[in-house]
């Protein structure tokens, strides 16, 4: 399904927040196979400087797909999850995720 190029240019907050949860974290890691110890245990984060155990950068997707999916929703485009095919995607990430961390997503469509 082809996307109406009136959507371009559109932007959305996403209304709420994310709270990243050591949990989470440990299970998503062991899910991509990140084995490094920050991702498991909060001592190797805390001597990486860190107060909790640290995400993997592609965790990020755990709620980016939430919040996309909002934006569609938000934009009355009717599509489900497995119909979606990402060209090219751009992140600002202004410190490491870690546990205890708010996440909040604003989205803006360039093309």
């Amino acid at each position: 399904m082809a996307l109406s190029p009136d959507i371009v240019g559109m932007t959305y907050t996403y209304p709420d927040y994310y709270e990243v949860g050591s949990q989470q974290i440990r299970q998503y890691a062991e899910a991509v196979k990140c084995a490094d110890p920050s991702h498991f245990d909060e001592a190797a984060a805390r001597d990486l400087g860190h107060s909790s155990v640290l995400a993997p950068l592609t965790f990020i997707a755990v709620f980016g797909l939430r919040a996309q999916m909002a934006f569609f929703a938000h934009a009355n485009i009717p599509i489900e999850e497995e119909e979606i095919v990402q060209v090219e995607q751009g992140l600002r990430m202004f410190a490491p995720i870690k546990a205890g961390d708010r996440l909040y997503c604003h989205i803006r469509l360039d093309s």
